[in-house]
C-alpha cells in the first residue's frame, strides 16, 4: 500500500489477526498461530501500517 499512496490514510478495522501474544487471553499458542502472527507483522511492515496502542480497557468482550 505505501508504494502506491502518496498521502496519509487511516485504515481501521478488525483484521482477525494479532501482532503479539498479549492480544489474546486463554488460548494455547501453537506453531500455526505464531506463523500467522509473524505473517501479519510482515504484512503490516510491508504496507507501512502502524498498530496504534489501545487506551483504556485492553479487552472489550469475551466469548
Amino acid at each position: 500500500m505505501k508504494v502506491h499512496m502518496a498521502d496519509h490514510y487511516c485504515i481501521l478495522g478488525d483484521f482477525n489477526s494479532i501482532t503479539n501474544r498479549g492480544e489474546r487471553i486463554g488460548e494455547v499458542v501453537g506453531v500455526e498461530r505464531v506463523e500467522d502472527t509473524r505473517m501479519f507483522n510482515v504484512f503490516m511492515d510491508n504496507s507501512g501500517l502502524i498498530d496504534l496502542p489501545l487506551m483504556g480497557r485492553k479487552f472489550t468482550w469475551a466469548q
